[in-house]
């Protein structure tokens, strides 16, 4: 044995070398990026075949062609990776630990003097690394693929509708109401093109700190003029209130006039008729400032939404504290004993986490609370798991 490599002999005989724990370091990281790999292939697999039975059929009907499908495809990708990544990691980890100590070489690596810290500080790296690129993904790619892959759908679903009917009645939204909580402003839209953003049956009531009623603008028909940033009425009347005893005053018509302090975009109006998990993070960012929650019981949902895209990455590295006791501790004969007490604890975390997202939306507890309890309660149970097991 060239002795320059030697670092020291243990009480027990056995020799540890300089060079050891670098080839440990990559034995083990080699294997687990084996099923790392093969797991988030498999699982990104099956997501798309679940989306494409749900929607292959509606854009082979829009008349979509191979590329628009497969780009499609390819823009809904990164939105899976919040709950692949986490998943492919415990299952990678379940995988290629139980396979180290199927072969009997985590105990030979015990047996050098090798800690377990020694032993899987590349995982735990891993789960860093991965976390970061998750919060780069969340923050810059993801919101940009999600609304790239929903303009693809809508222009293709609007192209097909243009076929049969006239663009004022493509995309239509019905009954859309609006509360702009710092200007007092209550909107109500009976139609709604999000194709050419024309309003049809316009009612915007301003309203002063009271909630009392000030002025009431109606108008068969506006759009809002993205040049100027505010709104244009058409073809209406404004009545103004007496606040006091809400009789009105006055009731004026016009033809057209030109609303520079409506200031409301249209794309936020349209925001909260849709599910917060379909909004990206940067549309929920923006719908968050401007709808403080405190004020509009329905913006509560999407500031859980919003906290807990942010909390995801995190779960890359607690999942890696999940699995590791289990996947190191685990019954020597049996390894699956572990990996499946793992696997409970990883979807008892998600049902919490879904449990309090609810309890966060209806105002129980506050929404941030709720998005980031699941986290602090799984950091505070890795090193109690890691004592459990090893006791």
């Amino acid at each position: 044995m060239n002795h320059a490599t030697i670092k020291r002999l243990d009480s027990s005989g056995v020799f540890i070398l300089n060079s050891g724990m670098r080839l440990i370091d990559r034995h083990v990281l080699a294997t687990w990026l084996k099923s790392f790999g093969g797991g988030c292939a498999i699982t990104i697999g099956l997501l798309l075949l679940e989306r494409m039975y749900d929607t292959l059929p509606d854009l082979l009907g829009f008349g979509a062609t191979y590329w628009q499908i497969l780009t499609y495809y390819l823009m809904i990708i990164p939105g899976f990776l919040p709950v692949i990544l986490p998943l492919a990691i415990l299952v990678s980890i379940l995988f290629s630990v139980g396979s180290l100590r199927k072969n009997n070489e985590i105990t030979a690596m015990r047996a050098g003097g090798c800690s377990i810290w020694e032993i899987t500080r590349t995982l735990w790296l891993g789960g860093v690394v991965l976390s970061v690129l998750l919060f780069y993904l969340s923050a810059q790619v993801i919101p940009r693929s999600v609304e790239r892959s929903r303009e693809i759908w809508d222009n293709l679903a609007y192209n097909r509708a243009l076929e049969t009917t006239s663009s004022d009645n493509v995309g239509l939204i019905y009954n859309l109401t609006f509360y702009n909580t710092k200007a007092n402003r209550l909107w109500f839209i009976n139609r709604f093109s999000a194709y050419t953003t024309m309003a049809y049956g316009v009612t915007v009531s301003e309203m002063d700190d009271k909630g009392r009623e000030l002025r009431r603008v109606i108008a068969n028909q506006a759009y809002y003029d993205e040049y100027q940033g505010h709104w244009v009425l058409e073809d209406g009347r404004t009545i103004t209130f007496d606040p006091a005893t809400a009789d009105p005053i006055r009731s004026q018509p016009f033809a057209k006039i030109e609303m520079e302090n409506y200031t409301e975009d249209p794309t936020l109006m349209q925001a909260l008729e849709k599910k917060p998990n379909s909004l990206s993070l940067k549309e929920l960012h923006t719908l968050i400032t401007e709808l403080p929650a405190k004020n509009d019981p329905k913006v509560r949902g999407y500031l859980v939404q919003y906290h807990s895209l942010l909390a995801a990455p995190l779960s890359c590295l607690l999942v890696v504290g999940i699995a590791l006791p289990f996947a190191m501790g685990g019954n020597s004969r049996n390894p699956m004993v572990g990996a499946s007490q793992s696997v409970v604890f990883f979807f008892v975390y998600f049902i919490v986490a879904r449990v309090l997202s609810l309890m966060g939306s209806r105002g129980v507890i506050d929404p941030i609370l709720s998005a980031w309890i699941p986290s602090i309660l799984t950091a505070v149970a890795v090193p109690m798991l890691f004592r459990y097991k090893r006791g």
